[in-house]
């Protein structure tokens, strides 16, 4: 029998879980975008595994992340999966580990942006209210 090592998500993981659902992401989409601050490459199981997910979540996950340009969607050939059976999907991160980041940190601004607009708009409200 094989060995094989198995990753989970760690503490740290954890946390940008929680910020990122704080910025309106789905878990499915936040779980696996996480996957891919470290990796550029992985396949369903792999997302499984280490993300503590079932595969239908995996699924809605990547199809957001394909819809905002994060990852690419590639079908193994029929060299790499034998031509025998259901062939596999790999997901490809499609931007730098860099622009993810920052995209997370855009995310976070944008949603500050509309916090303090929101704001400003119960103020003059009040202020209407109030004369």
């Amino acid at each position: 029998m094989k060995e094989k090592t198995v990753e989970v998500m760690n503490q740290k993981e954890q946390k940008m879980l929680e910020i990122l659902m704080g910025l309106g992401w789905s878990k499915d989409k936040a779980k696996c975008a996480i996957y891919f601050i470290d990796h550029t490459i992985a396949t369903s199981s792999e997302l499984e595994t280490a993300m503590n997910m079932r595969q239908p979540e995996v699924s809605v996950g990547i199809k957001k992340l394909v819809e905002d340009g994060i990852v690419v969607k590639k079908m193994e050939s029929m060299d790499e999966y034998g031509g025998h059976g259901r062939r596999k999907f790999h997901y490809i991160r499609k931007i730098s580990r860099g622009d993810l980041l920052k995209l997370f940190e855009t995310l976070a601004k944008r949603k500050i942006q509309n916090i303090e607009n929101t704001l400003k708009k119960s103020e003059k409200m009040r202020e209407t209210l109030i004369k």
